[in-house]
């Protein structure tokens, strides 16, 4: 069983890579595989009580498709969510069988990830080395930078090796085991990450592991409040400073000050993207098809000729932010649903898991929440990131009060480099 989803996470991860043959056919194969074993897994070994604790998550699958019925492009919306569809069902059968077998389902998926992001990471600084042109993207950053330069790394986009590089540090921190693995993914993670130079991911990741520190070790809470409070005064101080220094040598900003005030355009996207969720306010444009709503004269031609190669460029055009992303693909309804598991799920994992055994699986929920407001990474199932993460839930909604006391009874919590004892 681990087997499998260590092949399901590293066939995911690897399908997201500059110049692997045939992505779409990878992920295709990879999930209609993944969606027989889970119904195989459920049909052996279903458990009534984790399913229904999986409601919220069927819930938003059957708002998704109620969406794509009444999207301009059933077919293409219907597709993705089959594809996220299938993503949950695998999960849900590996929670049930894990519970069936007594495996730590989270341990063997966040281990999955850290390969799976450790190979991404890793292709990427390498590909810098090889060939440093194709590592970089070119970006609009607003009217006040124009056109940028950002890290990709071996991924499509710089938001991708950045996230990537966000969740393998974090995870590398909280995962217990595997010490010298993670000290070397966790240099590779931290080496994406300040290349990418994402301000978002940044503040994703201290601001998580500060949380989980708080959550996960009552006695270090007076340190994360001071921490929290240098940060603070560090946000306000160094971009100060920044732009001081900026407009005497007229030299780029480590911190990309210059981009803050709009965020890197992103205040005008948000603008266009609040507008266009009252054109189709109830069940959305479609999941990944929001940007059908949006004003932009550069999908024109995409929308006058619907092929697939324009509708997956249309899903592509995100609004650099996964709650209003979610208005715009599933509506007010859906959207609804969506922030109630976005919320929801890590506070609930912190009441029920009494033994504090999960905080990899906290920092995770934690950390994509945060990084959701600044870019579209609580997604559809196209993105090994975004399906990690609908795991990641799926995992920690079967989370219980019985069987986080007993192992509290029997067991310690493995030691790791942060949280270990």
């Amino acid at each position: 069983m681990q087997v499998i989803v260590f092949v399901f996470a590293f066939l995911l991860a690897s399908k997201d890579l500059l110049f692997v043959p045939a992505p779409y056919a990878i992920r295709g194969l990879t999930q209609s595989t993944a969606l027989a074993i889970g119904i195989f897994w459920l049909a052996r070994s279903a458990d009534g009580a984790i399913l229904r604790a999986l409601a919220p998550v069927w819930a938003y699958l059957f708002l998704l498709a109620a969406s794509a019925m009444l999207s301009s492009y059933p077919l293409f919306a219907g597709l993705q969510v089959i594809s996220l569809g299938a993503c949950a069902l695998f999960f849900a059968g590996f929670a049930c069988e894990s519970k069936n077998l007594r495996v730590d389902g989270a341990l063997t998926l966040s281990r999955a990830a850290m390969i799976a992001f450790s190979f991404a990471c890793g292709a990427s600084l390498l590909l810098l080395l090889v060939l440093p042109s194709h590592a970089f993207e070119t970006l609009y950053g607003g009217d006040a930078l124009g056109e940028i330069r950002r890290f990709r790394g071996a991924m499509s986009k710089s938001s991708m090796i950045a996230c990537a590089g966000g969740l393998l540090v974090g995870l590398c921190v909280t995962v217990p085991g595997w010490r010298r693995f993670r000290l070397i993914a966790a240099a590779l993670g931290l080496a994406c990450l300040y290349l990418a130079q994402a301000r978002t991911m940044w503040a994703a990741l201290f601001l998580a592991l500060l949380v989980v520190l708080w959550g996960y070790r009552a006695a270090s809470r007076k340190w994360v409040l001071w921490i929290f409070i240098a940060a603070i005064a560090a946000v306000v101080i160094v971009p100060a400073q920044e732009i001081k220094n900026n407009l005497a040598t007229g030299t780029q900003s480590v911190v990309r000050t210059e981009g803050i005030e709009s965020l890197s355009g992103r205040v005008g996207l948000w603008k266009e993207g609040i507008s266009a969720i009252a054109e189709s306010p109830l069940l959305g444009y479609g999941l990944t098809l929001g940007a059908l709503g949006l004003p932009t004269e550069s999908l024109s031609n995409t929308r006058s000729e619907p092929t697939l190669g324009n509708l997956t460029y249309i899903s592509r055009e995100t609004l650099h932010n996964g709650f209003l992303q979610a208005f715009l693909d599933s509506g007010i309804v859906g959207a609804l649903v969506y922030l109630y598991i976005v919320v929801a799920t890590p506070i609930r994992l912190l009441r029920h898991d009494l033994a504090r055994r999960y905080p990899y699986v906290f920092f995770v929920l934690v950390f994509m929440a945060i990084a959701n407001l600044g870019e579209s990474i609580i997604y559809s199932g196209a993105v090994f990131d975004s399906v990690f993460y609908w795991g990641i839930v799926v995992l920690a909604l079967t989370v219980s009060d019985s069987a986080g006391a007993s192992v509290r009874r029997i067991a310690k919590a493995p030691p790791n480099l942060l949280l270990g004892p």
